[in-house]
């Protein structure tokens, strides 16, 4: 358990700041259809990405029931050199 002050209840404007769960699956679209036989609603459908540094990730969001923020990740592939590449590139914008 993880005590400290709180923004109270309310949905997103409660909060303060972005924050979120995050949930790494095997096989995004397989666990987001088992949640959706449940109930679940979810903000959008899959997001892919298949270029850059994130190439190969795979992630939706949906809520919890007081309206906390939680989201599905899949690594479908990982290019490692296009990927280091690219966050060199970043670290050396932000010198």
């Amino acid at each position: 358990m993880v005590r400290g002050r709180s923004a109270g209840r309310g949905g997103r404007g409660a909060r303060l700041g972005a924050s979120h769960v995050a949930f790494l699956v095997d096989d995004i679209k397989a666990k987001k259809s088992e949640l959706e036989a449940k109930g679940i609603e979810f903000y959008s459908e899959v997001n892919l990405v298949d270029e850059g540094v994130l190439a190969g990730w795979r992630w939706v969001y949906f809520e919890d029931p007081d309206g906390y923020p939680l989201e599905l990740v899949e690594v479908a592939y990982y290019n490692e050199q296009e990927r280091r590449a690219g966050i060199a590139a970043y670290l050396a914008s932000r010198a």
